[in-house]
């Protein structure tokens, strides 16, 4: 019987001392001892701060077996051990998150100015570039315009004589007209005379 009761207490014993997989944060006390021994035994092994990550390993009634991140391992107050993110820490975080979506907003801002300049930049391009085809345009129709002129000039001068033609035959005009005038002249001069030239 004897032992059967020592079986039970052992029982309800073990439960409070095993290894349990959990994370905990040291709360907002200013400075937590991580000692080597349950209820403050031993020498001090580090002084935790609160935000810490803690995993538990084994707990008593007032103290947990802890390990660090860093990987040292000691015994710390279960008072002052929260399962959550202490409120203190966790606006730490978030004025950390906050100032650092702040820097991004200013640099989103610094690339939407820089993208609209361009984009500014290109709509001057743009205007430019539409003002200079307008006025190619107008100059290539104008230029069409002359040549078509021109080609009709050239099909009505086509049917006429070249330039380079009318001094030789006016001259031919001249002395053939010269040339029937004296025949003429003389034709008649023989026709009155009989026949014999008289000058």
């Amino acid at each position: 019987m004897f032992r059967v009761s020592l079986l039970c207490c052992l029982c309800l014993f073990v439960p409070l001392t095993q290894a349990v997989a959990e994370t905990v944060y040291v709360t907002d006390k200013l400075t937590l001892a991580l000692r080597e021994r349950p209820n403050g035994g031993g020498k001090k092994l580090k002084t935790l701060r609160s935000g810490d990550s803690l995993t538990v390993l084994e707990r008593t009634k007032n103290y947990a077996k802890v390990r660090t991140e860093g990987g040292l391992v000691g015994w710390a107050k279960v008072a002052f051990l929260v399962v959550e993110v202490p409120p203190r820490y966790r606006v730490s975080q978030l004025e950390t998150e906050n100032t650092s979506l702040v820097k991004k907003l200013e640099q989103a801002e610094k690339a939407r100015d820089l993208a609209q300049q361009k984009a500014s930049d290109l709509q001057v391009t743009l205007t430019s570039s539409e003002q200079a085809y307008t006025q190619n345009k107008r100059t290539v129709e104008e230029l069409r315009n002359e040549n078509d002129t021109m080609h009709a000039e050239l099909e009505s001068y086509q049917a006429s004589i070249p330039l380079s033609w009318v001094a030789p035959i006016t001259a031919g005009v001249l002395v053939f007209g010269f040339l029937a005038g004296l025949w003429w002249l003389d034709y008649r001069i023989r026709k009155r005379h009989g026949g014999f030239r008289v000058y």
